[in-house]
């Protein structure tokens, strides 16, 4: 295996500028403005637990769904059960209000995530 050495930058190649590919982000249940805040430059999509599947992911790259903690359709749980069962490894953002005790909140999601990396935001 051949690797190319770091440039000042920390990127591989002769230039010092690095051009990456943005990832997908999945946007569950989240108002627009929201995920277009989350989402930065990768590509958003809008959908529910159900379009959660191994296939739909795996024509994805560098995923990171996001949803809200609580929702009136669907709350973070659902999300993560639906993920689990389409074997998701990836990471996961989880929107909240702001609360007392957002550890207890995130250490419970990482619980319920096992192999997914969770991220709780407070909003």
């Amino acid at each position: 295996m051949t690797t190319r050495p770091r440039t000042t930058n920390g990127s591989h190649g002769p230039d010092h500028t690095s051009v990456s590919t943005p990832g997908d982000f999945i946007a569950i249940a989240l108002s627009a403005s929201t995920a277009l805040e989350l989402a930065g430059t990768r590509r958003i999509s809008l959908m529910v637990p159900e379009d959660l599947t191994a296939v739909t992911l795996s024509r994805m790259t560098d995923v990171v769904v996001a949803c809200p903690l609580l929702g009136t359709t669907v709350d973070a749980l659902d999300v993560i059960e639906a993920l689990a069962a389409a074997s998701y490894h990836g990471a996961v953002w989880v929107v909240a209000p702001a609360m007392p005790n957002p550890r207890m909140v995130e250490r419970e999601l990482k619980r319920a995530a096992k192999r997914m990396s969770i991220k709780l935001i407070l909003r």
